[in-house]
């Protein structure tokens, strides 16, 4: 098992959300899929305002970041 921290939110509007308590998760395969998922949940949150949103999740292994997922939002 790994001891992973999957959903560190980093916002370009400044905004930032770090997950202390982590998961565990077979492999980093999963913690990738799992960033993945949150992301897109994230996009539909973050969609409904008409702006344009980057968001970054990183996925942690304690301190070291060993994964992430980065997206682009723009709706109109």
């Amino acid at each position: 098992m790994l001891r992973l921290n999957v959903f560190d939110y980093h916002c370009s509007d400044g905004g930032a959300t770090i997950d202390e308590t982590g998961q565990e998760l077979e492999t980093l395969d999963a913690a990738r899929a799992m960033a993945l998922a949150a992301a897109g949940d994230a996009a539909l949150d973050m969609s409904r305002d008409g702006q344009e949103v980057r968001l970054t999740i990183y996925v942690r292994d304690g301190v070291r970041i060993v994964a992430g997922a980065t997206l682009t939002i723009s709706t109109k």
